[in-house]
């Protein structure tokens, strides 16, 4: 019998979304499926949309009583409704656009038993303008996952990570993985991290899925708080491969190093560099204290401003 799959579609007040992303997986013409909708007590008419499609046996919605908030809500359906040997989670304003990309994907494992998360390329769509730009990654079909784990970059151009909304993962492994921890705002790409240490990764080059990009997303609103819990993205799997030992000491130091650096900038230039002064000192002071290293990255980027020298005397004399 072919493996079940869970498509997980977590959601909370976008009625408006919704019905693109469940029209979406429900279009897959893989046979052995079910689409889990987790519902975070939305107060728009989500459950009104979603009730048109409960007639399809495939559909299973469950509603929480209260908001528990969207990263438990995420955990929740993965641990305690989700019932496939593999699933894909796909945010309530993202869609598939490949109806064949599932089938395509457990093709691959059919034919090799280690592999353990597959992805793809996706499309990011600026939402009103209707602009959209598609990744390009340059990866193999299949490579060892902790080649990928050490070649991971969070890098804006030519990224070769994941993109949540592609990634098909074994999802009894991931169980055992604590897979994503609600603790932290990344916790997909803590996990995607940790069970590639497992096994093979297959990457399907096709665009098969879109990403919405609008006011409403969680990384636009985040804060400063949020910027450095979501460094634990990267300790925490450093932490487990460490433990693992899967890689020499020093190398996986560098990889920590590089991750933390290149993510900071990408902060620093998405969020803080546009906001106001005390805000991007602020942001600065901090990584001084907790990942001095990386603060050589952000001057780089600030050495063509007036105020670099500025930022940089004030940190050093902690008058921030």
């Amino acid at each position: 019998m072919e493996p079940k799959v869970s498509i997980i579609i977590p959601t909370y007040n976008r009625a408006h979304f919704l019905r693109s992303s469940l029209e979406s997986a429900l279009a897959q013409d893989y046979r052995n499926l079910e689409i889990i909708i987790s519902d975070n007590a939305s107060s728009d008419n989500t459950s009104e949309v979603i009730t048109n499609y409960l007639g399809d046996k495939r559909i299973k919605y469950f509603r929480n009583d209260t908001n528990i908030g969207m990263y438990p809500n995420q955990r929740k359906a993965l641990y305690e409704y989700a019932t496939g040997d593999w699933a894909i989670m796909l945010d309530d304003d993202d869609y598939l656009l490949d109806r064949s990309y599932i089938t395509r994907a457990m093709k691959l494992i059919e034919h090799d038993k280690d592999i353990v998360l597959i992805h793809a390329n996706c499309r990011t769509l600026q939402e009103g303008s209707g602009h959209y730009k598609d990744t390009n990654k340059q990866l193999p079909d299949v490579v060892d996952g902790k080649w990928m784990f050490i070649n991971y970059k969070y890098s804006v151009i030519g990224k070769n990570n994941y993109d949540k909304l592609t990634v098909l993962f074994n999802r009894k492994l991931a169980l055992t993985l604590d897979f994503f921890n609600d603790h932290i705002p990344s916790g997909d790409r803590e996990s995607f991290l940790k069970i590639s240490l497992h096994g093979k990764i297959a990457f399907v080059n096709s665009v098969v899925s879109v990403y919405r990009l609008h006011g409403g997303n969680a990384s636009a609103t985040a804060d400063i708080n949020s910027y450095f819990d979501n460094l634990k993205a990267v300790t925490s799997p450093y932490d487990y491969a460490k433990k693992l030992k899967v890689f020499p000491e020093k190398g996986l130091e560098k990889w920590k190093r590089r991750m933390i650096r290149e993510s900071a900038a990408i902060v620093f230039i998405g969020g803080m560099l546009n906001r106001e002064n005390k805000t991007s000192m602020q942001f600065l002071l901090r990584l001084y204290h907790e990942y001095p290293f990386a603060l050589t990255i952000i001057l780089n980027i600030l050495r063509p401003r007036v105020f670099a020298k500025l930022i940089l005397k004030k940190i050093l004399q902690n008058r921030i």
